[in-house]
């Protein structure tokens, strides 16, 4: 707030001002301290610390006044420094203003004083001092250059003086002020008396800032003051507000006193406005007895006018500032008599705004004129706001009050809601402690002294809840007949809630409730219907024993308690059901966890039986609620048992011993017959039991056997018992017939999963070679152009796969075979004789596998096979060909060093490993031809691409040969593999180079500087002598060549292709390289090609030049041809008037020149007239206009014509140093053509001018035009 802003910064001055105050008390103490310790020091010395004490008691008696400050320092200066006269100057708008002199007369100080103000400059001492900053110390003033004349002469004559001292008054390092010394003889100052004066100058400083703090903190004390008046106000204001609440009367009475008290008032009011009319709420002062009477008048609410300051507020919504009520001329005569009666002369007026909208008005007036300052409408308008914030309090107050009414019965209601919704979670099978409670609070918040709940059972509605003194009966016993003679009867047939004022009096329409009201003594009856999905299943009703209806918000309190009862009753049938439904579901539970831990230990147990068929007979005992169980498994004749659970060691001893067969003298054996579930609730009453032994032992006698089928083979029987007669359920049969079906898929799987294994065994091997291979055909795929990867990788495999410790590739060679790979670690030969005495020579040589088992005893059969055998230290071999196109073209083997056959699947592996090596080795034989045949086609492409381009060249550049030239060059040398290409035309004489590719620029130039003629000196003249391709595979070995650009680049090799127009030479293309390497005939073949698309260019550009001039030709002839019937036309159809074919000629002949305008002129053999003009805008006319007619003269084309009788051409009109430059400049002339009309020997009869704005010469065909 701004008040409390002032307060900070009043604060901060005071601290400041205290600061100073404790520095010059502490400075004072100083002083003092060196005043005693001085007693004994000279006389001077003390003097002078006696008079600097001095001056700081002035400092300190006079805060806020340094003009005694400024009178002490004088008035010591001149004593202690032995001076004439001293003074003090202050530094103020720019100018040096004198404040203080001392040890003057009368005239002196009016001499001196006439001297100030004055600007601070260097041409007197004490500005010298100030604008240097510094001390200046003048010993004698007339021996000073720089001393202003005039006052040294005002000085001179009114106090003559000579030795002068200035000291400045420094604040921060910045001047303010300077202390001034002098004497009347030359006698410098000491340096003590210097630094005396400085000590008053800093005296001087410590006074000035004393001063100005102190007058900041006593302006801002006042400000202060003013705020906190203000804000004393405000806070009553709104203390009353937070202490009235509801009443808004003590916070107008509170504005209105604070309004008198803070303005000086002599009235103050409070209208409060409710939209429509406005009244007076507080008044204070005016006349004595003014306030009662203004009051007892305006009290009554009534229209806002605009005759009154409250009304006008009012209506412009804007506050009313009257300065002078009697002068004012806005103001009507009643409002002048208001004033008269109240007494008042100047006023002001707030409204009280609460967004757009005004609620009141606040209006403050005074006895006198003059009006009020902007802080105090300010602040009026402060307690307009407060006055908003003081009646929107007690609006929202009131309601606030309103709604928490409702909301205390909302919240008992609520409260109620809850109690009953607590007993409901509380009693979740129990309805009865939730129907009392609904009753309870049905008769306490329906304020009735009764209230019954009934519930429909069969044709009567049954007590089941009341609470209340009204008889009625016992709760589960008394019951009503189901009939519409009964209130709560009605309200359940009909579904609707029925409400009685009386019922001791509706006896026809209600008999029975009426006879029952009259005895239990009741009046009125309220009854609402139980609804659950549509239907009444009983109904709640409360009762009075007076006749007072109850209200509509009862009554729906009520339906809203036969909700909670319906809920209540629906919860506990629901959570009834629940229960049930949790208990099957917890038996459910327990099966399914039996099943789950029954497949964990199927998943764990994959080809291990026992754990699963022993965890399927302890769940299936235990589930089953049975004391012992048994699975036996059938093996086709009898069973044997795999698992038990329960048992006695004798009992399961027993069954270890005994066989069991199919038949009905058994559980086991009778299930196992029938292929059915045998239930037999006590064995010892079942006649065709056996096996009494057995039962004497178990002790068992209900018992249950269940087959385990697969489809409809017998796969075993699940036999569980217990030992006492207690039949099995229904569910816990189907359970063990489940756990049946389970042990059925364990001993499946199990049977599955060992053939599987099986499988997987086969499977992994063939994967094995799968996997080798697809390794193989991975090699062949990335090495296409290389078959020695692919016999690495199929010799590997083959050590591998074929379990053996050696493996071997060879290639046939003619009458070898050379070894091309290797795997393993037995020595071999890089090269063997293809014969047959070696197993890998009769494979090649037979075509078919050999397979040896133990080769260093096969000396008969392969004689060097077994030497290399022995010598090498291997036994079992095994060798197949490598068979193309029915022909061996090699072969594979692998070797063993112990005799131990291969398996035919590893014989078979081979031969496809074999497969595998003639298939790599064909493809990279057809991947190279492919290689080739690519290369092949990829030059023609790339040949064919650039004809092509070429050609689009051609058919782009129609009459431009540069591009053709170019592209050619480009290309030659790209697709020819040269460094250079150089292309030449033909002049008739002399070949000169018109495009070149890769050539530098001092290469071109040279040949540019030296054409070729046709000879034998180099390839291109030769290409041009011979009509033929030259190509000279070195030209150092040429003793011909003779041409100086070898001198230039190292030429080597020279292709040059003549350009011919059958016999005729247009060209020589010439592509060379620096190295002797020959072109090929297709690159041959490509030149020639691109020296014949060179001609076909040459000779289009030429044949479309022919016919472009003559098109030209005849496109002008036509137009000059329609120009000149145009003329023809308008002469014939205008015999008598030449104006139409004046402007029909210059027209076509501006047209057909290409010019940009023209003009026919006249000539009468005196002057020339302007006859007809074409395209010339306004200005240029005017200018036309303006010059003719005139007499033919060299400063105009059209003089020129007539005085030569010929053509008269301008082509650089600026320049021409005869036109007149004024008309070329209007006009924007550039060039000009003046022909003149000619009648045989006569004198000319006009001229036609045509004109351009660019300059240059005019074509010849158009001067004949």
């Amino acid at each position: 707030m701004p008040g409390l802003r002032g307060e900070s910064d009043s604060l901060t001055t005071e601290g400041d001002l205290v600061a100073q105050v404790e520095a010059l008390r502490k400075s004072l103490q100083e002083e003092r301290a060196k005043s005693a310790r001085l007693e004994a020091t000279p006389t001077e010395a003390l003097e002078q610390q006696t008079a600097t004490s001095e001056i700081l008691r002035v400092i300190s008696s006079s805060p806020a006044d340094a003009q005694p400050v400024f009178e002490a320092i004088v008035a010591s200066a001149a004593r202690l420094c032995d001076a004439a006269f001293s003074a003090v100057t202050r530094f103020e708008d720019g100018l040096l203003h004198l404040v203080a002199v001392n040890n003057m007369s009368p005239p002196e100080t009016e001499a001196y004083r006439s001297l100030f103000p004055r600007p601070p400059l260097r041409n007197f001492t004490i500005g010298r001092a100030f604008v240097d900053g510094r001390p200046v110390h003048v010993e004698d003033v007339r021996t000073d250059p720089d001393y202003d004349p005039r006052t040294l002469e005002v000085l001179q004559r009114a106090a003559p003086y000579r030795t002068y001292l200035g000291i400045p008054i420094l604040r921060d390092g910045v001047p303010i002020g300077a202390i001034g010394c002098g004497r009347r003889e030359v006698k410098p100052f000491t340096a003590a008396q210097i630094e005396l004066v400085q000590t008053f100058a800093e005296q001087a400083v410590i006074a000035i800032e004393n001063v100005r703090l102190f007058k900041e903190a006593e302006a801002r004390n006042r400000d202060l003051t003013d705020a906190l008046d203000r804000q004393t106000a405000t806070a009553d204001i709104l203390r009353v507000i937070s202490q009235a609440q509801a009443d808004v009367q003590p916070v107008f009475e509170a504005i209105a006193d604070s309004a008198m008290r803070l303005f000086g008032a002599w009235s103050a009011s409070v209208w409060p406005y409710d939209g429509e009319l406005i009244r007076i709420a507080a008044a204070r002062g005016g006349l004595p007895g003014s306030s009662e009477a203004f009051v007892g008048q305006r009290q009554a609410p009534r229209r806002p006018t605009e005759d009154d300051l409250a009304g006008r507020t009012v209506l412009t919504r804007a506050g009313q500032h009257i300065v002078d009520a009697d002068t004012d001329p806005s103001w009507g005569p009643q409002f002048r008599k208001d004033t008269g009666l109240r007494g008042f002369r100047s006023a002001v007026s707030v409204p009280m705004l609460r967004g757009p909208d005004v609620v009141g008005v606040i209006a403050v007036t005074r006895d006198r004129a003059g009006g009020f300052a902007p802080a105090e409408i300010a602040l009026l308008q402060t307690f307009a706001d407060q006055a908003v914030i003081a009646i929107e309090n007690a609006r929202l107050l009131s309601e606030l009050q309103s709604k928490n009414a409702d909301l205390t019965e909302a919240l008992e209601q609520q409260t109620a809601t809850s109690e009953i919704l607590r007993v409901i979670s509380s009693s979740p099978t129990d309805i009865q402690p939730v129907l009392d409670t609904v009753a309870e609070s049905a008769a306490r918040l329906c304020e009735s002294f009764d209230a019954a709940i009934w519930r429909l059972n069969g044709d009567r509605l049954l007590l089941v809840a009341h609470h209340g003194p009204i008889p009625i009966g016992p709760i589960g016993e008394f019951s009503l007949p189901l009939i519409r003679g009964t209130v709560a009867g009605r309200s359940v047939l009909d579904g609707r809630t029925v409400h009685v004022a009386d019922a001791q009096t509706e006896e026809d329409e209600f008999p029975e409730s009426s006879e029952n009201a009259r005895r239990m003594g009741f009046r009125t009856i309220l009854s609402v219907p139980l609804m659950r999905e549509g239907g009444a299943i009983g109904s709640i009703q409360i009762r009075r024993t007076e006749a007072q209806l109850f209200t509509e918000r009862q009554v729906s309190l009520l339906e809203t308690f036969a909700d909670q009862a319906v809920i209540a009753i629906e919860n506990v049938r629901l959570f009834k059901e629940l229960k049930a439904r949790n208990s099957e579901l917890r038996v459910a539970l327990e099966q399914q966890t039996a099943t789950s831990e029954l497949l964990k230990v199927i998943s764990r147990s994959t080809f291990d039986l026992q754990p699963v068929l022993q965890t399927l007979v302890e769940n299936a005992t235990r589930l089953a609620g049975a004391e012992g169980g048994l699975l036996a498994r059938f093996d086709g004749e009898v069973f044997r048992f795999l698992a038990e659970y329960g048992a006695n060691p004798e009992f399961s001893e027993y069954w270890r011993r005994n066989v069991i067969r199919p038949g009905r003298g058994s559980t086991i054996g009778r299930a196992a017959l029938e292929r059915r579930t045998v239930h037999i609730v006590d064995i010892l009453a079942d006649p065709e039991q056996e096996l009494r032994e057995a039962q004497q032992i178990g002790r068992h006698r209900s018992v249950l056997g269940v087959p385990m089928l697969r489809q409809d083979e017998l796969v075993g029987v699940f036999f569980i018992y217990r030992t006492e007669v207690r039949a099995f359920t229904d569910k816990q049969i189907d359970l063990v017939a489940t756990f049946a079906d389970q042990a059925v898929i364990a001993i499946e799987n199990a049977r599955l999963l060992n053939e599987l294994q099986a499988k997987n065994a086969d499977l992994t091997e063939a994967l094995e070679q799968q996997t080798a291979t697809s390794e193989i055909l991975r090699v062949i795929s990335q090495s296409p152009t290389d078959v020695q990867p692919v016999f690495d990788a199929v010799a590997e495999s083959a050590a591998r796969l074929c379990e053996s410790l050696d493996a071997h590739i060879f290639r046939r060679d003619e009458d070898f075979l050379r070894l091309v790979a290797h795997h393993g670690s037995i020595p071999i030969q890089f090269t063997l004789p293809l014969v047959r005495g070696t197993a890998n020579g009769r494979a090649v040589l037979d075509g078919r596998a050999v397979h040896v088992v133990d080769m260093q005893t096969e000396v008969d059969e392969f004689p060097e096979g077994s030497e290399n055998a022995r010598r090498m230290g291997h036994r079992t071999t095994l060798n197949v060909p490598l068979m193309r196109e029915g022909v061996a073209i090699g072969a594979i083997g692998v070797r063993r060093t112990e005799a131990l056959l291969f398996t035919e699947r590893q014989v078979a592996l081979l031969q496809t490993f074999a497969d595998q090596a003639v298939i790599a080795i064909e493809n990279v034989r057809l991947f190279k031809e492919l290689e080739e045949r690519n290369s092949e086609l990829r030059v023609a492409l790339e040949q064919q691409t650039a004809t092509s381009e070429l050609l689009k060249v051609i058919g782009r550049s129609t009459f431009d040969l540069q591009p053709v030239f170019e592209t050619l060059a480009e290309n030659a040398v790209r697709l020819c593999e040269a460094e250079r290409a150089f292309v030449f035309r033909f002049d008739g004489q002399l070949l000169r180079v018109v495009a070149t590719h890769n050539a530098s620029p001092e290469l071109r130039a040279f040949v540019e500087a030296n054409p070729i003629p046709p000879g034998r000196g180099s390839g291109t003249a030769r290409a041009a002598l011979e009509r033929r391709t030259i190509h000279i595979d070195d030209i150092l070995a040429d003793p011909e060549f003779t041409y100086g650009v070898g001198q230039v680049d190292p030429i080597r090799t020279v292709l040059a292709i003549p350009m011919l127009r059958v016999d005729e030479l247009l060209g020589v293309i010439i592509i060379y390289r620096h190295e002797v390497r020959p072109f090929t005939d297709t690159q041959i073949a490509l030149m020639e090609t691109f020296a014949d698309q060179a001609a076909i260019a040459i000779e289009n550009a030429r044949l479309l030049s022919e016919l472009q001039a003559k098109n030209a030709d005849l496109t002008e002839a036509l137009e000059r041809q329609t120009a000149t019937s145009e003329i023809l036309r308008v002469i014939s159809s205008s015999p008598t008037d030449v104006a139409p074919v004046f402007a029909t000629i210059i027209r076509s002949a501006v047209q057909l020149s290409g010019a940009r305008r023209g003009a026919l002129l006249r000539f009468d053999g005196e002057l020339v007239h302007l006859a007809a003009h074409h395209n010339q805008p306004a200005e240029a006319l005017a200018a036309l206009e303006r010059a003719y007619p005139m007499r033919p003269s060299r400063v105009q084309v059209s003089g020129r014509a007539i005085l030569s009788r010929a053509v008269a051409e301008i082509q650089d009109v600026r320049n021409d140093p005869e036109y007149l430059q004024g008309m070329a400049a209007e006009m924007e002339l550039g060039s000009l053509l003046g022909v003149p009309m000619l009648r045989a020997d006569g004198p000319p009869t006009g001229v036609i001018v045509i004109q351009r704005s660019e300059s240059g010469p005019f074509a010849a065909g158009h001067v004949e035009l």
